[in-house]
């Protein structure tokens, strides 16, 4: 945006008026001294508008100084600041309005120069994180040619390979060509006892999900040439999160070609809880309806989607209103299972109250009552959730097991308690 050689006189104004208002309450006083304001303001943006080479030399300079970086002096503003405290926050915006100004070519320089800084290592790779996120944006090729040890560090490969997605979506065929040069060099060469890899599925993930957008059988193919035991890998890297609506039928269809029908369930409702957002289920609605799931496809997808729902953003909501809300929905999916379900989501729900059976326990009885049966309780105690911690809370989980009416479901499920903890 252009600089606007009128603003200071503006803000002049604006000071002026208030501290005149405050120290001499006199309002015909003030209306006087801020009309000769206003006509000074018309003047000079009229002064400014006539004379087209002091605007030009204006807005030269003001864009020089917007667009210098002084990296130690940010350091030390980060420094001096709480981490994730007001002032970080506040340096971080203005870090990123700058960056985003800056040329692809200009965020190299910056990258150059921020490593030839004495910093703080931590405020170096903070500053680092945003130069690539705005160099990414502009140009995600050239963010990959200067990404260095960050294509295969674990904590920054997330970041590249969205930039080959982006690339890939402006480029396909040279973005294949880059990752196929990468594979054949070694960069991707497992160093993992397992044989494992997940930088190179992030990449491929990243590269397949760009090519979903434009032709499906050309990702059909990518994915195609990948193993086959790295597939649930590649679609649970993250990148298929931002799939768009109209194309998660073809989405679909590639898992259940790519992946085999055992996997295939399992990719299909990790993806469907990921388009939860809060207690909003009108994305899982849709893909449910184009996935063509099966039965249990479809009470899979169901019950990870109210997961998701309890446990997103780092606190379970567990307020009646909530819980009844995600239950409503579900009856329209699986009405059959929603006692059950609820059980398993109020156990999952778990980890972001405390990790203690009693500060959700009262709220299964409550449901396992109103169900009539004991499908709510029987769930929620037969949760990996909770037998994983049928050591430290024995006494209390066979406390609850005693509370199921039928008793040859009691016998199984205190059983099966007894058995956990014997084996732990």
């Amino acid at each position: 945006m252009k600089a606007t050689p009128w603003l200071l006189p503006v803000i002049t104004a604006l000071a002026v008026g208030g501290w005149i208002a405050s120290r001499r309450h006199a309002a015909a006083t003030v209306e006087r001294e801020l009309t000769v304001l206003r006509e000074r303001i018309q003047l000079a943006k009229a002064d400014a508008d006539s004379d087209p080479h002091r605007r030009d030399a204006n807005e030269k300079a003001a864009n020089a100084k917007r667009r210098t970086v002084n990296w130690k002096e940010m350091a030390s503003s980060l420094g001096s600041g709480v981490r994730d405290g007001p002032e970080e926050i506040r340096m971080t915006i203005r870090m990123q309005r700058l960056l985003y100004d800056l040329s692809a070519e200009e965020l190299c320089e910056e990258l150059e120069k921020l490593a030839a800084t004495d910093m703080d290592e931590r405020a170096r790779r903070q500053f680092e994180d945003m130069i690539f996120d705005a160099l990414i944006e502009k140009d995600p090729k050239l963010a990959l040619e200067h990404g260095g040890s960050r294509l295969m560090d674990e904590r920054k490969s997330w970041q590249m390979a969205s930039a080959l997605r982006k690339w890939a979506e402006r480029d396909p065929t040279a973005a294949a060509a880059w990752m196929d040069q990468q594979i054949a060099a070694g960069v991707f060469a497992s160093k993992s006892l397992d044989g494992s890899n997940p930088a190179y599925q992030q990449y491929e993930s990243g590269l397949v999900g760009a090519l979903l957008k434009s032709d499906l059988q050309a990702a059909i193919k990518r994915l195609a040439g990948i193993p086959e035991e790295l597939h649930a890998g590649v679609f649970n890297s993250g990148m298929f999160n931002q799939v768009d609506q109209a194309k998660e039928g073809d989405f679909v269809t590639m898992v259940r070609e790519t992946a085999g029908n055992s996997k295939a369930g399992g990719i299909l409702s990790g993806y469907a809880a990921n388009l939860v957002h809060g207690q909003d289920f009108e994305r899982v609605d849709h893909f449910i309806s184009v996935s063509g799931a099966t039965p249990d496809e479809k009470a899979s997808m169901v019950s990870e989607a109210m997961r998701r729902s309890v446990t997103i953003g780092g606190s379970a909501p567990l307020a009646p209103e909530v819980i009844d809300k995600i239950r409503s929905w579900a009856a329209t999916q699986t009405p059959d299972l929603v006692d059950k379900q609820t059980g398993a989501m109020l156990a999952n729900s778990m980890w972001v109250v405390g990790g203690k059976i009693e500060n959700v326990a009262e709220i299964v009885l409550k449901y396992n009552s109103a169900s009539g049966n004991d499908d709510t309780l029987v769930a929620f105690l037969t949760n990996g959730a909770v037998t994983s911690r049928a050591d430290g809370q024995k006494a209390r989980i066979l406390e609850l097991a005693g509370m199921i009416k039928d008793p040859v479901k009691r016998e199984e499920v205190v059983n099966s308690i007894n058995g956990k903890a014997g084996k732990q």
